[in-house]
């Protein structure tokens, strides 16, 4: 296995700049996923530690072997893709054993070999026998992933590989290839725009935007300490509420209306160079607690109207306008929210994130 240093990587595609200045260590025997919307630069910075793609300046390193001029092959990584990419012809058991062959390695040890991951993917002799263009899409997948992981490479790249299936399989397949990662212990980058697999799976989530990383930590940090407001907006479902404000003294004035919110005295403190400035205010639905009409004085407490109730299982989603905004918040199905009603929410002053308006960067560390 190898640990991955990238170091001031950039690719242009003429005047187009898809990674622009990376650099980052993804530690041995970790799971980094590379997470962002589409066109943000987390494929292309896969092609380049793959080999696929040819930096235009930086250099890429495993271990501390500079590997940025080697081929595909001398880095010894395996590339799992979206689209499955088996021989149809073939069936999943040869598929498996092809990039051994292709490295002349001995029958007998081609059948151990594919037997070891075949039975550590979960693939009975019925679906390594089968045809591939006969296999379900879950299966196709498991078989892409045992031929990648057959040869034992040094780095495994995942790029979008559960996008193609249908939610069913996307959950079963997100547990079953995080368990994998642990026990074949590969260092492995996963490419996706899905923020909850890369909740699900990830030891460290590298957040990226025009090519640029916005932030890296657990996932853990990025959902609880979003370093911007891309972050904020980008993490979490459903996504966190935003709403402009002005910090006056042991207050924030909210919205259009500038609605009052009290807030605690370590959080005036925290805030006490923000003095009349314009900030945003993020907060997550979780974090903002239903509390009964007539329980609205006090620290974090504002008086609402409910506009509407999603029920989802063992929680309800209650919509409400606060400053001129619709807020959402989280509650427990068993709290009695009605339609129309009046209620208060208090906002957990420990979970509040604030945003300065101009740079849009965290103000609160």
């Amino acid at each position: 296995m190898a640990s991955i240093r990238l170091r001031n990587l950039q690719k242009f595609f003429g005047e187009v700049k898809a990674v622009n200045d990376v650099s980052m260590e993804i530690r041995n025997e970790e799971l980094v996923v590379f997470l962002g919307p589409s066109g943000c630069g987390k494929t292309t910075t896969l092609r380049c530690i793959a080999g696929l793609e040819k930096p235009t300046a930086g250099e890429v390193y495993f271990d501390q072997q500079n590997v940025t001029s080697f081929s595909p092959p001398d880095r010894n990584v395996a590339m799992v893709f979206q689209f499955y990419a088996l021989y149809p012809h073939l069936t999943a058991y040869e598929n498996i054993a092809f990039p051994l062959k292709a490295q002349r390695v001995p029958r007998a040890e081609i059948r151990e070999k594919v037997g070891q991951v075949t039975k550590l993917l979960k693939l009975g002799d019925s679906i390594v026998r089968r045809k591939a263009n006969r296999l379900s899409g879950g299966d196709m997948q498991r078989v892409a992933l045992a031929r990648a992981i057959v040869r034992e490479p040094r780095v495994l790249l995942l790029d979008e590989p559960l996008s193609a299936l249908d939610e069913k399989f996307r959950e079963e397949m997100r547990s079953e290839l995080g368990a994998l990662q642990k026990k074949i212990k590969v260092t492995t980058v996963y490419v996706t725009h899905d923020q909850r697999e890369a909740m699900c799976l990830a030891d460290r989530i590298v957040v990226m935007k025009d090519g640029e990383i916005i932030q890296t930590g657990t996932p853990r940090e990025l959902y609880e300490h979003p370093r911007n407001l891309f972050v904020g907006y980008f993490i979490g479902s459903p996504g966190m509420n935003f709403i402009d404000c002005l910090f006056d003294r042991n207050k924030l004035m909210l919205g259009q209306d500038k609605t009052e919110l009290l807030i605690s005295e370590g959080l005036t403190i925290e805030l006490r160079e923000y003095q009349g400035r314009e900030l945003i205010l993020g907060i997550r639905p979780e974090n903002l607690s239903f509390l009964l009409s007539g329980k609205e004085k006090g620290v974090g407490r504002i008086k609402v109207k409910v506009i509407s109730v999603e029920k989802i299982g063992h929680f309800k989603i209650f919509y409400f306008y606060l400053g001129g905004r619709l807020f959402k918040g989280r509650a427990s199905a068993k709290e009695n929210i009605a339609e129309g009603g009046e209620c208060s929410v208090e906002f957990n002053q420990n979970r509040i994130c604030l945003f300065d308006k101009s740079s849009q960067q965290s103000v609160l560390y």
